[in-house]
């Protein structure tokens, strides 16, 4: 069980405190995945670092299975937009590093790294260097590398923000396989809404800043999804329209004054018949 109890996040810009997180109280159980949509800039991201130890909240406490976070840990795992592979090392051995840095034996880390290569479809790729492999398989060697290190938590900044449509379609299938598979925990922050509502079991919106938890939606569909189904349609409509308030909220708050938000709507032809040009 994660758990987030009266978590707040403040910093300090231009000579003022402005405050990014307001007190969020949050519990994921053992095996679900949450998606975290907001506006930009609203905490989404910090949120995300506070729970991987990589930020520290101004107050509250992080919790896992009953112990605090005190700071980054091998039982949490990040896997941010950028792949963040290191140049000079193959696939293998980006996925072998952790495994390196936590004492395990060469034969062992290298069985381990080639069993989640495989999992992730890059087994031919292995001996080759990031700047040989696409977006979408550097991608894909960042999350073997953060499966191999078992963690009991799955932390994904926008892993697929990057790339182009078809390849985020194609990993949405293979993380929803992993993580069928795994059944790790995963919190995943997407500005997406259609992405959220493919891979969730759970949605948290969140406010502007100071972000909040403005309202939660479940989505009680099996996988695969498919998304031209009703039900899930109506769930990234209501996501939307809940979403759409907040950002307006930052726009007014950074745009001119004379911003106003219009719905554009269809204009249809002057004879007034919807289908006399088919």
């Amino acid at each position: 069980m994660l758990k987030l109890v009266g978590i707040t996040k403040s910093y300090a810009s231009n000579g003022r405190t402005v405050q990014a997180i307001s007190p969020i109280d949050l519990e994921v159980p053992e095996g679900q995945f949450v998606s975290l949509v907001g506006p930009s800039g609203c905490g989404k991201s910090t949120l995300l670092n506070i729970v991987a130890g990589l930020d520290r909240a101004d107050s509250g406490t992080v919790m896992l299975d009953g112990k605090p976070v005190t700071g980054p840990g091998v039982d949490r795992v990040v896997v941010f937009q950028e792949a963040a592979l290191f140049p000079w090392l193959t696939a293998q051995k980006n996925v072998e590093f952790g495994l390196k840095m936590a004492g395990l034996p060469r034969e062992e880390r290298s069985v381990r790294a080639r069993q989640f290569l495989k999992m992730v479809h890059l087994s031919r790729f292995a001996d080759s260097y990031p700047h040989e492999l696409s977006g979408g398989m550097r991608q894909r060697a960042a999350i073997a590398r953060a499966l191999a290190m078992d963690p009991r938590v799955l932390l994904m900044d926008e892993p697929f923000a990057a790339l182009d449509a078809q390849t985020r379609a194609l990993l949405h299938e293979e993380l929803t396989a992993i993580w069928a598979e795994t059944r790790k925990t995963v919190i995943f922050v997407t500005h997406n809404v259609r992405e959220a509502v493919h891979l969730s079991d759970r949605i948290l919106v969140l406010s502007a800043r100071p972000a909040s938890i403005k309202q939660e939606f479940r989505v009680p569909a099996g996988r695969p999804r498919d998304l031209t189904e009703p039900g899930l349609a109506y769930i990234e409509k209501q996501i939307m329209e809940s979403l759409r308030v907040e950002i307006d909220r930052v726009a007014q708050a950074e745009l001119d004054s004379d911003w106003v938000h219009e719905t554009t709507k269809l204009l249809p032809p002057p004879d007034r018949n919807l289908g006399s040009d088919i």
